[in-house]
């Protein structure tokens, strides 16, 4: 391949590798410690049960962004192997 072909390569998005922290951890700990130090059946951890479902729902509402990103990916590569779009 010549040098020349290299710079001529068209640019691809791909997203970025960042590692988070998993969402709603620090209340499935919480349950888990209480359930542990009570019992499953306790009432005492139905506010840690709480929380818990209230992280969830809210993560459960996500956004579409890594959507869109995909789909560029997509229609980039299917033009780098000069399919009509």
């Amino acid at each position: 391949m010549r040098p020349i072909d290299r710079i001529k390569k068209p640019l691809v998005l791909r997203p970025p590798k960042v590692m988070s922290a998993t969402p709603c951890a620090v209340e499935v700990a919480t349950l888990f410690n209480c359930w542990r130090a009570l019992s499953v059946d306790s009432k005492q951890c139905a506010d840690s049960a709480k929380s818990l479902m209230t992280c969830m729902a809210a993560q459960g509402k996500s956004t579409g962004s890594s959507r869109s990103v995909d789909q560029i990916n997509f229609w980039l590569a299917k033009a780098r192997r000069k399919k009509q779009l």
